[in-house]
């Protein structure tokens, strides 16, 4: 398993909502471009309560 990182994703590139993703990490104010893995999980922002900055 890799590493946990957050970020927003800004962008998804691939038909029918599939990857690749533009993502911007909160430690890396560059975009990148992701294939997630097949672990990888996405979660909304709602879920954990947070307020949008």
């Amino acid at each position: 398993m890799g590493p946990v990182r957050d970020g927003t994703i800004l962008e998804v590139r691939g038909s029918d909502g599939a990857p690749p993703c533009l993502v911007r990490w909160i430690d890396n104010p560059s975009p990148a471009l992701v294939y997630p893995r097949l672990d990888a999980q996405v979660v909304q922002w709602p879920a954990f309560g947070l307020a949008k900055h």
